[in-house]
């Protein structure tokens, strides 16, 4: 796209990529420190809340869980009737899953699956549900195949650390991210390793 072509044309220039805030200058900065004459701190962000005002039709509401020190990974199920979320704390290594009705609202979250009984030192770090329901849960010594109602049903041991959720390039295959490289098991090399943590 030219920049003639361009909606948004900026007082900066074709190239530019900051827009308002090149206006925060060192000389901006010091000119508005001048103003100050209490000291006093004033909260400019906005208060979210079920009392904002919303659309006709819908509504804000925030779930907070006592449970989750640490959230970690979040995905849908297929149906999109559930929600799971991961907890990145070695002293509470839980899956837990929300229900969602029909206009999106999550309701009460149940612990979905427990790792804490599990040896090692990992915690949940990600997850991602393929299209049968099944979960794919960094957890503790490499991934954890959970089925749609909780049951376990094998693991993936990896040989090295790995960091964040499993992924699916391209929405095909499970792959994982180990620190320099990325994992892609064989599907018969997963059936074959997998087991018990």
């Amino acid at each position: 796209m030219t920049a003639e072509e361009r909606w948004w044309p900026s007082p900066f220039g074709a190239d530019d990529q900051h827009g308002m805030l090149n206006h925060l200058t060192d000389a901006t900065r010091l000119a508005a420190l001048g103003l100050v004459r209490e000291g006093r701190m004033y909260d400019l962000g906005r208060v979210l809340d079920e009392a904002v005002p919303v659309f006709p039709g819908r509504h804000f509401r925030q779930t907070l869980d006592a449970r989750l020190s640490g959230p970690n990974g979040i995905a849908l199920s297929p149906d999109e009737r559930y929600l799971y979320v991961g907890n990145w704390d070695p002293e509470r290594r839980i899956v837990v899953r929300y229900p969602v009705d029909a206009s999106g609202a999550v309701g009460a979250g149940e612990v979905f699956f427990d790792m804490a009984a599990a040896p090692g030192e990992d915690a949940v770090d990600g997850l991602d549900v393929d299209r049968a329901g099944n979960l794919y849960v960094c957890g503790p010594s490499g991934i954890w195949l959970l089925s749609p109602d909780g049951a376990h049903l094998g693991a993936l041991r990896l040989p090295h650390p790995r960091s964040g959720a499993p992924q699916r390039p391209a929405r095909r295959r499970q792959a994982v991210h180990l620190h320099r490289r990325l994992l892609r098991p064989h599907p018969r090399g997963a059936r074959r390793l997998a087991g018990k943590p």
